[in-house]
């Protein structure tokens, strides 16, 4: 179906895409030196490691909010409340914040 909103929405979409596409394909397109030695030696590596964090956080993630959340909605104990506060919180502190809190409090001195 489409309404009066789908023209302005295809518009945006291709206003947002076109520069991270062009990026990508300027990023691709041609081979320089670094490109093909970074193909040939570490490549596969950073794909590999990558990927292994991710299925990893994702999995301790999945398995802690999903644990977390059933408790808290199916079960009543002590301080329940203080819990549904304290699991929503980090939705409200920005990932850039949280990274730079993270950085300083594990950082050097």
């Amino acid at each position: 179906m489409i309404n009066r909103w789908s023209p302005f929405s295809y518009i945006l979409t291709i206003i947002i895409i076109l520069p991270i596409a062009l990026v990508v394909n300027h990023a691709f397109g041609s081979e320089t030196q670094t490109l093909v030695h970074l193909k040939e030696t570490l490549l596969w590596e950073y794909i590999s490691s990558t990927l292994i964090l991710v299925l990893a956080v994702g999995g301790f993630t999945l398995i802690l909010g999903v644990g977390s959340a059933y408790l808290t909605t199916f079960y009543h104990f002590r301080f329940v409340n203080f819990f549904v506060f304290a699991l929503a919180l980090p939705f409200a502190i920005p990932t850039y914040i949280l990274g730079y809190i993270y950085s300083d409090i594990f950082g050097y001195f």
